[in-house]
């Protein structure tokens, strides 16, 4: 687990009011106890704004068994589990190099979504309570979840609902989401040639999967594609993923999607001959 750092530039009025106060009230004594308190503000604002949960090591459990329960969920979705799905959540397991303690609760936590009784609004508010808000680590398990819906080859109408209620609860827009099945659908396209050894040239479909893939329209500037590479390869760095409370076995998951980034990247700049 990496350790989360915030600049001191930030977070310090608290610590500067307390002392202040601190020692007008009560001299030497009053300025360290305000710095104290201060201190402890200062760190209440960071959890509030940024999303950081005071317990780590709360965060990885929490997002390790919600992305596997809602992963569940969504496989029972149009009423069956289909073989593609059961494997596909195998594959997820496999990718992430579980051992076999992680891997048995993986599979409690995708049987757990199945069931009838489960109840996704109420997992996914425990997600967000435990997880916070941080933009980055809520678009990375959706995008799983993507991922997990396409796991038949396609995208059911319940399929759908369950992603953009899942969307809603974790604070992901609608035109976000769409942007994201675009990408992921990419991504799954461009891995499949991969693995079946296809040249990849900047041409045809495969310059248009390398636009979706960064979650940016072909027409856009040069400038444009630059920042929106930018912007998804920090989104998905596996260090920042990390100290924002992603599990260090699912940090894989990362680490392959910003190799296709840069793949993508490198496919457009070749084509527009961008410095």
């Amino acid at each position: 687990m990496h350790p989360v750092v915030f600049s001191d530039k930030t977070m310090f009025w608290g610590k500067l009011l307390g002392a202040v106060f601190g020692f007008a009230f009560l001299n030497l004594p009053g300025a360290i106890l305000g710095l104290w308190l201060g201190h402890r503000f200062d760190k209440g604002i960071q959890y509030k704004n940024f999303g950081y949960a005071k317990d780590p090591q709360q965060v990885q459990l929490t997002f390790f068994s919600t992305v596997f329960q809602a992963m569940g969920h969504i496989a029972k979705a149009d009423g069956r589990v289909s073989q593609n799905e059961i494997q596909m959540a195998k594959a997820v397991m496999s990718h992430m190099g579980l051992s076999e303690e992680r891997r048995r609760s993986a599979i409690e936590n995708f049987n757990r979504g199945k069931q009838p009784e489960f109840v996704l609004t109420e997992c996914l508010q425990e997600f967000t309570q435990n997880c916070g808000r941080d933009p980055n680590l809520m678009q990375m398990f959706i995008e799983i979840q993507i991922s997990a819906a396409f796991a038949d080859g396609t995208l059911g109408s319940d399929e759908q609902r369950v992603l953009e209620k899942i969307a809603q609860e974790i604070g992901v827009s609608s035109l976000r989401l769409n942007l994201l099945i675009n990408s992921v659908q990419a991504q799954q396209r461009y891995h499949q040639s991969q693995q079946h050894g296809q040249a990849q040239q900047a041409t045809g479909m495969q310059l248009s999967d390398a636009y979706q893939l960064l979650c940016v329209d072909a027409s856009a500037s040069d400038k444009d594609v630059k920042r929106a590479y930018r912007k998804m390869m920090s989104q998905h760095h596996p260090d920042k993923l990390a100290a924002k409370g992603m599990p260090d076995d699912m940090l894989e998951v990362a680490k392959e999607k910003t190799q296709e980034i840069q793949a993508a990247w490198e496919m457009i700049r070749t084509q527009r001959n961008i410095r």
